[in-house]
Order: C-alpha cells, then structure tokens, then sequence
C-alpha cells in the first residue's frame, strides 16, 4: 500500500512583497512522505538502497551516482555525486550523507553549492514489519532562497510537488527488491 503524509506547500516565512509581486502560487512543496511494504528482509532491502549505482534501477531521477573520493561507502560525513535527469533537463548534485543505522536508516543531504544554492534533506528508514519491511522514505527542503524557488518552479514543474515521485521510487525499489528475490 501507497501512501503520502506530511505534505505542506507554500512557506509561512513568505514576505507580503513576494506575494505582491504575484509570486504568491509559485510554490514548491517544502516535505513529502511515501511508504510502502515490500516482501523481504531489511537486511535485502538495506543492500539495495545502500548501492548507491543501482539508484537509477529506482529512482525517478537518477541517472548515476558515484562516490566522491576518497569515500567508497555509506558512512556519516560521505560525499557521493548525484547525476539527474528529468525529461530534457539534466543536472548534477553533490550529497553528503548524514545518517546511517545499518539495516535501518540511510538519510543525506544537497549541499548547496553556487549553481545551486538550495538544499534538501532525504531519508530512507527501514522496519521489520511482519515477514517483510515497511520503507518510509521521505525529502525535506531545508534551504530555498524565494528567487531559486521561482526559477525551480518553471524549470523543472516535477519538483513543484513531489509525493508520487516518491510513491513512485518505492514502487520501483519494491519491484526491484521482490524481483531479486523471485
């Protein structure tokens, strides 16, 4: 089962200029939160999320990743390169992870850089649930200027709300996972 929590749009810190400027409906979805049961161990399903090449077998956007060196794997403080596509549009991101509980959670970050000031926390979090795992994953922008967000919300629209991605990427890793499996 599917399903989207936590969703908020807009920005309660929204200056009353911006607004007036007609800006006031260009707005991203600040956090977005999908789940999804899959049938295996959080032990098979850490192994998927944590290969960080095998995120463009499930993910919406990735096109590649590679770990900056001289990191190699998932560790606190690690850096690794995000390459992106969506449609015609393609883009580059570095990403620091922040969190790893083996078997359990795997969360990292955008780290703003001069072509891309903004910044966004993901995160994977992994539960026994039954005879298989529940899997939560879930992005939090954390750092948007009001001009980046204005220039994001033309660009690339499928950023605008990002629930079904998220539904989507689970779905996939689901399938990925169970298909390794059967």
């Amino acid at each position: 089962m599917f399903h989207q929590k936590e969703r908020t749009t807009g920005d309660p810190e929204a200056t009353d200029e911006a607004q007036d400027r007609g800006h006031r409906g260009m707005r991203l979805a600040r956090t977005a939160t999908a789940a999804v049961h899959i049938d295996a161990s959080p032990e098979e399903v850490w192994e998927t999320v944590v290969d960080i090449g095998r995120q463009t077998v499930w993910s919406c956007e990735a096109a590649g990743c590679e770990w900056i060196s001289p990191f190699n794997r998932v560790a606190p403080g690690a850096r690794f390169r995000g390459h992106n596509r969506r449609g015609f549009r393609r883009w580059t991101r570095e990403n620091e992870v922040t969190d790893v509980q083996a078997g359990r959670i795997l969360g990292w970050r955008t780290l703003p850089s001069r072509l891309y000031p903004d910044s966004t926390d993901w995160r994977i979090e992994l539960s026994a649930e039954g005879d298989g795992t529940e899997v939560r994953e879930t992005y939090q922008i954390r750092r948007l200027s009001r001009g980046f967000e204005i220039f994001l919300y033309w660009f690339n629209p499928g950023h605008r709300e990002r629930g079904s991605d998220l539904d989507g990427d689970l779905r996939r890793l689901k399938d990925c996972v169970e298909g390794v499996r059967g």
